[in-house]
């Protein structure tokens, strides 16, 4: 399980984070939890060599997610965490229709309703350089 760094990620070099990062990139079987240590939630860029089989992110995709290469993350999963869609609308409604889909918020929560662990599927749009997830 890789739990090391999350959202939060700033990018550094130190000692102890790249021998995290060597001893995750060797296991073969992984799963990251929010997003995979060393992945900038927001750019996606990876400032490391894990790449594990699958991630459990927290609340929502966070964009990062959306644009980093598959290999980055494995196959994506979102699971709810109880934070009311009023909140996402208070905090990210600006936000969240420049880089989402504009319905899928309300498509998550219906969702979440009968499971509260969703596969999510990203599709990349390369005319509009854009990229959007679906459930």
């Amino acid at each position: 399980m890789d739990a090391y760094l999350g959202y939060g990620f700033t990018p550094h070099q130190d000692d102890i984070s790249e021998k995290v990062f060597k001893f995750l990139s060797n296991i073969k079987i992984l799963l990251s939890l929010n997003i995979p240590s060393g992945l900038d939630a927001t750019t996606g860029r990876n400032y490391s060599s894990i790449n594990p089989i699958a991630t459990l992110t927290l609340g929502f995709v966070k964009q990062g997610l959306l644009i980093t290469e598959r290999k980055n993350i494995g196959e994506l999963f979102i699971a709810d965490i109880g934070i009311p869609i009023k909140v996402y609308w208070n905090i990210l409604s600006d936000q969240w229709n420049l880089t989402y889909k504009k319905d899928s918020l309300e498509t998550l929560y219906s969702a979440f309703k009968n499971n509260p662990i969703q596969k999510v599927k990203i599709v990349k749009n390369k005319v509009l350089k854009k990229s959007y997830w679906t459930i």
